[in-house]
């Protein structure tokens, strides 16, 4: 990874990296690279977080980060747009950042307290977004996001749908691609033993928008030396049950409930084909999809539908099918299982386009991509607060 270089005065910029959703050490890699290769990283962290997410998630330290992390109370730990910090100015104080980073949305009224903050110092501000869909936002967000647009020195983006929203809403400064990223060493290819029996496999929230309804309706059309294996848990998993005892499947699905990430790789690698079936809401599409990056890393050929981010995740390294599309989900899923060397070409397939996009090594140099043009922008950095 190449360096950002040094400031003036000879010691390396400091980077405020402000983000409610860092609760886990595979979230923060990145960060720790880059702390450890060109700048000197903080990190403000809540102590929990309970948005979208099956229950309250406490903050998951890691004694081998080596970056400053600030693990502080947070209001509204529900909400993303509301939440904020009583000791806020405290911690910005306390950091001195050269440049600030909101991993938040810019339409929260957190992020346009920090970029005030930064505007009264002088400090380059940037911030990450995943909103692929254009909206209109009742007051004071839509005054929020107007401001952030137009002050904001630089936007990360998770996919090339928000880049484009963002400029639809009239944002005019640098863009980076800012995805999601594994560790390879860890999700990696074991060797299979061959089977008879074709695991396919779901891992993920049961929430009606990711379309577990249609895998398992589809799953039911396949033939009995096939195994449906759903990793996770949500409101939808009751129904899920009952559809697949009405459909006569339920003796050949195997329900794990949520994991540790540390047991992902091995559940991924027992699959042969991994499948994610999200359908489009009116507020929501895939903004990503982690899963189908991680199913790759571990060598199981994916299939993925049409939604959102995923044909840009994907991209040549597995088979799409429209969303909602039974007899195409279907189609794709029999394509697969009869051909073992169509299995292990979109297995080699999926593990370089990893290597190649989304490793923690390549969002470390987002980062520090983003860090040298804003940093060259203000004069080495010399706007922090001492």
């Amino acid at each position: 990874m190449t360096g950002i270089g040094y400031r003036m005065n000879n010691t390396r910029p400091r980077l405020l990296i402000v983000w409610h959703g860092a609760l886990f050490p595979e979230y923060r890699k990145p960060f720790d690279l880059l702390h450890r290769s060109t700048c000197d990283v903080a990190l403000l962290v809540p102590t929990h977080w309970r948005q979208a997410l099956p229950r309250e998630q406490a903050y998951i330290p890691d004694s081998n980060e080596s970056f400053r992390t600030c693990v502080e109370r947070v209001r509204f730990s529900n909400h993303a747009v509301l939440h904020y910090y009583p000791d806020l100015y405290r911690i910005l104080r306390e950091t001195s950042p050269d440049v600030l980073l909101a991993m938040e949305e810019p339409y929260s009224l957190l992020t346009a307290r920090l970029l005030f903050w930064c505007r009264k110092h002088n400090i380059p501000f940037l911030f990450h977004t995943y909103q692929d869909i254009y909206k209109r936002y009742p007051p004071p967000f839509g005054w929020t996001q107007s401001y952030v647009l137009k002050h904001a020195d630089l936007a990360l983006a998770a996919n090339r749908t928000v880049e484009q929203v963002l400029r639809r809403k009239g944002f005019t400064r640098p863009i980076l691609l800012y995805p999601y990223g594994i560790d390879p060493v860890q999700f990696q290819p074991v060797e299979k033993q061959s089977s008879t029996m074709i695991r396919i496999g779901y891992v993920g929230r049961f929430v009606p928008e990711k379309g577990i309804d249609l895998l398992i309706s589809a799953f039911a059309k396949l033939p009995s030396s096939t195994q449906l294996v759903l990793v996770g848990d949500g409101p939808e998993r009751g129904a899920l049950v009952e559809l697949s005892n009405t459909l006569r499947v339920a003796d050949r699905i195997e329900w794990i409930d949520l994991v540790p990430p540390s047991q992902l790789p091995n559940i991924y690698r027992d699959m042969d084909i991994f499948v994610l079936p999200s359908r489009t809401m009116p507020n929501w599409q895939e903004q990503f999809g982690r899963v189908l990056v991680e199913a790759m890393a571990c060598g199981v050929p994916v299939v993925g539908s049409s939604c959102g981010a995923i044909p840009e995740v994907i991209g040549d390294a597995g088979l799409l099918f429209p969303e909602n599309s039974l007899d195409l989900l279907v189609s794709c899923l029999n394509r697969l299982m009869n051909s073992e060397p169509l299995r292990q070409e979109y297995a080699v397939r999926g593990r370089e386009r990893v290597l190649q996009f989304y490793t923690h090594e390549h969002c470390a140099q987002v980062l520090d991509n983003a860090l040298k043009s804003s940093l060259s922008k203000s004069g080495e950095g010399q706007g922090g607060v001492d």
